[in-house]
């Protein structure tokens, strides 16, 4: 540029002289600069700056008003008239025939980018809204307003036992911190007028550049995870309880994905669910949901929201049927989770099924449950509908449909029941595995699990289990419990059949289960109470007609009224949750005056929800039931379920409840085809029938017990090591316990499946031999291994992280996070240098050769350690962060997991213990304080502290429900070092061995957890004398803690225990604590071929032994 030139840039510029010429020095000196430096130079000199903001403002503003665009056209028309004359004309047309569409689809392709650019903003708002209140969760600030919610995750037995927080916290932007040049910079895009642009468009043209068009698409690209790929999308429905979402489904090559509220069209896009042709919409679902009822034109605002599952991480896939129709399918996951659709139609149903089965690569643990799922399919392929239409006259077609046996095959010969005959299934767990063979389930309140009433006695003090009266009959059903009841519903059966010739007659106007009987038990819990208020018009029953007393609704189903034959629920065998208004919701005022709020109990439950349930369960597992739990099968799931034996019975049901008494796709009226499946939706449905012959007879009733005098009274072995014990672990592949320092965790599954974790330095961990360091800036207190992948490691901070290994570091990333990827989110870092480690300052001591208990050959394990190493050596797998739990104060000082309940347990150098969602990664609840060990059952969900004043020892339920407080026998010298339930081993039948440990022996009966014991649950603990005792917690009037056996000192080498005084007062310095405890439990076969209950004791201590007790 020449100095001309950049004195007429100067002017228009700036009137300042001073400023002009700092311009034009700054011009002159650019030529030896490059662009960076050139604007360096501009932006540095605040009156430059000033002036060129000032200049781009009024050219901003000049180009953007109305008179210019005017302004514009009379210039280039005046141009085009003066100086092109009569080619103007020409100009013209050949402008309109090539530039114009030229400009049309820059407009279009730009516009189009603009879209995808706000709608990625606005996901990434949503995403970062989200993460804001996952962090604004986890503050510990106590006047956020929270209610309870039931995790929908099960657990053994498929109990679902957490109960959850739920904050209520807003999820609008507007609620979020936002810097004022933010809002600034908002304000400027929001103020831009649409009419101050022109769009050199044709009307046609502008219509296909739809500027608030969102591309759905997109969305669902962004949605699926790095690397996967779309391989089928198809239309189906979420039940959700009582609810409906109509989502899209789209199977990935490693993912599941639920779209909610999209729809695939047939023309292969993808819309708002309100957008989707009506004609493609599943007529059915529009039924229940009443959007057959939304006027015409009419929207609602639909919450998108995308879950996911990994395809490597489904269980199973079971048939189901829905509304009667067998078009639907259950989906079970190894975290738990389960979820539930509907397909348009059988075929589709059918032809999903097939395709994901063939994926299924997890196994479950519970062989029980995975042949009940397996079986289950079967079961709702074989009921084919032999219905005929409801338009038919009432005749012998129509009521053989009714109360003929239906087409199944029997399960009397499965190996269930064959099992549960035998005594190696609980009664609770056997109906809960044949309501799932009866397509029940607990993702559909229609189609609730449902358990008997086995107590009849709700009004004495104490309960009698040895007394017959107190049970219900179990060989009749709910309406023929009296005399009295059961003749009004001989003369209503008979009354039916005379007036409404056209319809099957029946006993029952109601059902024994249905949504509304579901929801009104656990109305006090969500997300029940929203159903309950859906099924109510959005307001809360009359108070006298809630579910607020135990005996009164046992008395109304059995006794009090012809319009309620309920029977119950599972719940109310294991959570006594259900039965607190924790959430305080306002049910009214009885006619007495009396305040609604939890349910009032019977006197033998002592006003303990626990108690009650508990006592329930051992009514429901007592021999009284077990001799005659097979009669109430045979009424709800077996022969006498429908035909002449449920009318001898008094047990038939409106026809419509029944599967196969309608077919609802040839019903060509529509008012009709409503109204019917109002009915299948409300009224309620009877199972599936399983058995079409008489259940038999349990014939073992007893139930394992550990009996703590059989062990021995000195150690089986006793193992020297040379290192302080802090945990053991069962080796599979040695088929041994192996002890480990506090420095060192090891997983061993037996499949070539092991991690191992070691701590090396104040930040640094080795895993699988890989070296790993900067873990975090605090020191590393706590490691603890979860899965085969997954670990856990606490600090000083009171942080946990949870970290999973990963051999491909963006697999667990979405396409939507790509864009704000930070480099805090990749994995950690690797060490390919050790000796940076060892002449570090660090309080643990490093030798030359690292080694973990199980680790790799030492050439792959020096290829990543040692010093030659190159340190751009790519690592076999990286850590990825899972989550971080953040609530500890304090350094982590013990940490212990339930995987079966999803949950972890934390303790910190102050006291404080607090329980974690795993899947979630957050605060559960705070379950204790001044606590100085924990402990959680791995089966049972129990959790024992024990605390720093007095060694009290504290057992909760899962959910922090307090059972029992015991006072220990404090003595100083008598301090708990260590504690521990009780476990069910995994491992089958052990016995002694050689090299050091425990063998398997070839006495080994068939793994199974399922197998009933009578203790409710025990408990081993560890003192700094080195003895131990066995607990036993048991339920007679009251909790009560009971102690089982003492242990005392084992000194090596010498043939009898020392015992506890001969220490005492000794006081020698050999005295060692007790620092690690497993406490097995197991099945042997005796020499009569019987099932026994056995169990093992594995103790550490200080001075490095291992001691084995059987």
């Amino acid at each position: 540029m020449n100095k001309v030139n950049i004195n007429a840039c100067a002017s228009i510029l700036s009137k300042d002289h001073k400023v002009r010429d700092k311009f034009i020095k700054a011009m002159e000196g650019s030529m030896s600069m490059d662009d960076a430096e050139f604007k360096s130079e501009l932006c540095s000199d605040l009156d430059l700056k000033h002036a060129f903001e000032q200049r781009i403002s009024k050219c901003r503003s000049w180009l953007t008003t109305s008179e210019h665009v005017l302004n514009k056209k009379q210039v280039i028309d005046e141009i085009l008239t003066k100086h092109l004359g009569n080619d103007s004309e020409k100009i013209k047309k050949m402008y309109k025939k090539d530039v114009t569409p030229l400009i049309a689809a820059i407009v279009n392709a730009e516009t189009k980018k603009f879209n995808r650019h706000i709608q990625d903003d606005k996901d990434d708002l949503n995403y970062y809204i989200t993460l804001y209140n996952s962090i604004k969760f986890n503050l510990p600030i106590e006047n956020f307003k929270q209610s309870w919610f039931l995790d929908s995750t099960e657990g053994p037995n498929r109990m679902r036992k957490r109960i959850v927080r739920e904050v209520e916290i807003s999820h609008k932007a507007s609620d979020i911190p936002i810097d004022s040049s933010l809002k600034e910079m908002e304000a400027e895009y929001t103020g831009l007028d649409e009419e101050n642009y022109e769009l050199l468009l044709s009307e046609q043209q502008q219509d296909d550049v739809d500027t608030l068009q969102e591309d759905k698409n997109r969305k669902i690209l962004r949605s699926l995870f790095i690397g996967d790929k779309i391989v089928q999308i198809l239309n189906v429905t979420q039940i959700l309880g009582l609810e409906t979402c109509e989502s899209a489904l789209i199977i990935g090559i490693s993912h599941l994905y639920l779209a909610g509220y999209y729809f695939h069209t047939s023309m292969g896009e993808i819309v708002d669910i309100d957008d989707a042709p009506e004609d493609e919409r599943d007529p059915y679902v529009k039924v229940i949901s009443g959007n057959d009822k939304q006027k015409e034109g009419e929207k609602t605002t639909h919450t998108h929201e995308t879950k996911t599952w990994e395809i490597s991480n489904l269980l199973s896939i079971s048939k189901r049927n829905f509304l009667l129709r067998d078009v639907a399918l259950e989906f079970f996951f190894v975290d738990g989770t389960s979820f539930l659709i509907t397909c348009l139609n059988k075929s589709i149903r059918d032809s999903l099924f097939s395709q994901l089965s063939s994926k299924i690569t997890a196994k479950y643990t519970d062989e029980d449950l995975a042949e009940a799922l397996k079986l289950a399919s079967q079961q709702a392929a074989s009921h084919k509908s032999g219905a005929v239409s409801s338009t038919s006259p009432f005749g012998a077609k129509l009521f053989s449909a009714i109360v003929s046996s239906a087409s199944t095959s029997n399960l009397v010969y499965s190996s269930l029941t064959k099992k549960w005959r035998r005594g190696e299934l609980s009664n609770f767990y056997y109906l809960i595995l044949l309501n799932t063979l009866a397509g029940r389930t607990f993702n559909d309140l229609t189609q609730y699990p449902v358990f008997p009433f086995v107590i009849a006695d709700y009004e004495s003090d104490e309960l009698d289990l040895e007394n017959p009266a107190t049970f219900r009959d179990l060989s009749k059903p709910m309406g023929a419990q009296t005399l009295k009841r059961a003749n009004q519903f001989k003369e209503r059966f008979q009354a039916s059949a005379e007036m409404s010739p056209d319809t099957p007659p029946f006993h029952y106007g109601t059902h024994y289960s249905s949504a509304m009987i579901v929801t009104s038990y656990l109305i006090r819990l969500k997300p029940f109470v929203k159903s309950y208020l859906l099924l109510q018009g959005g307001k809360f029953d009359h108070a006298d007609r809630t579910f607020y007393s135990i005996a009164k609704t046992w008395y109304s189903a059995s006794r009090d009224h012809t319009t309620d034959v309920r029977e119950l629920i599972p719940e109310f065998y294991y959570l006594p949750e259900f039965l607190v208004n924790s959430n305080n919701f306002e049910f009214g005022n009885l006619q007495d005056g009396n305040k609604v709020s939890d349910v009032i109990l019977p006197p033998w439950a002592k006003g303990d929800p626990l108690i009650f349930v508990s006592k329930m369960r051992q009514a429901l597992e007592s021999d009284y039931v077990s001799k005659h739990l097979h009669e109430w099968i045979d009424l709800v799931f077996g022969f006498k379920q429908r035909g002449e034996k449920a009318i001898e019975s008094l047990n038939l049901f409106h026809h419509l409840s029944y599967h196969g008494s309608t077919d609802l796709d040839k019903i060509k009226d529509q008012h009709e085809k409503s109204v019917i499946v109002s009915v299948i939706h409300n009224f309620g449905q009877t199972p599936l029938q399983i058995f079409n012959t008489a259940h038999p007879e349990k014939q073992n009733f007893d139930k394992l017990k550990f009996d703590s005098s059989k062990l021995l009274n000195l150690p089986l072995s006793v193992i020297e090591t040379n290192i302080q014990i802090d945990h053991i672990e069962f080796d599979y592949e040695k088929n041994e316990w192996i002890p480990f320092d506090r420095f060192n965790r090891v997983l061993s599954n037996g499949v070539n499946k092991n991690i191992s974790v070691q701590i090396v330095s104040n930040r640094n961990l080795i895993v699988n031999g890989v070296l790993f360091e900067d873990f975090n800036k605090c020191k590393i207190t706590k490691v603890e291994i979860l899965t085969n992948k997954l670990f856990l490691v606490g600090f000083q901070d009171g942080t946990i992280q949870v970290l999973k290994i990963q051999t491909d570091r963006l697999s667990e990333l979405k396409n939507s996070q790509r864009s704000y990827l930070s480099q805090s989110q990749w994995p950690l870092k690797l060490v390919t240098n050790v000796e940076n480690i060892k002449n570090s300052n660090h309080d643990v001591m490093v030798s030359s050769t690292i080694q973990s208990p199980i680790s790799p050959s030492p050439a792959s394990f020096s290829m990543f350690t040692s010093s030659s190493s190159s340190s751009s050596m790519m690592t076999p797998f990286d850590l990825v962060k899972q989550s971080i739990f953040r609530g500890h104060s304090s350094s982590i000082i013990s940490i212990k997991h339930a995987l079966k309940y999803k949950s972890v347990l934390t303790l910190s150098s102050n006291g404080d213990v607090k329980l974690w969602d795993l899947l979630t990664g957050t605060l559960i609840r705070d379950i204790d304080n001044d606590c100085k060990l924990i402990s959680i059952s791995k089966n049972l969900g129990l959790i024992v502290t024990v605390k720093n004043v007095k060694n009290m020892i504290s057992v909760f339920t899962i959910n922090g429900y307090s059972i029992i407080k015991h006072d220990y026998d404090y003595d100083y010298a008598d301090d708990i070092t260590t504690i521990e339930f009780s476990e069910f081993s995994e491992i089958g039948d052990c016995s002694g061995g050689g090299g050091g440990g425990l063998e398997l022996s070839s006495l080994k009966i068939s793994k199974n957890l399922n197998i009933p014991w009578c203790n409710y649950a025990n408990l081993a603990i560890g003192t700094n004398e080195g003895s131990m005792k066995l607990y036993e917690l048991k339920l007679s009037k009251s909790w009560e803690l009971i102690e089982l056996r003492k242990f005392d000192q084992v000194t090596v080498g010498v043939s009898d225990p020392v015992s506890t005084e001969s220490s005492k007062s000794n006081n020698n310095s050999n005295d060692v604590k007790i620092t690690s405890i497993k406490f097995n439990l197991s099945v042997e076969l005796n020499g009569n071929g019987n099932r026994i209950g056995r169990g093992e004791l594995i103790v550490g201590d200080s001075s490095g032994r291992l001691m084995i007790w059987r």
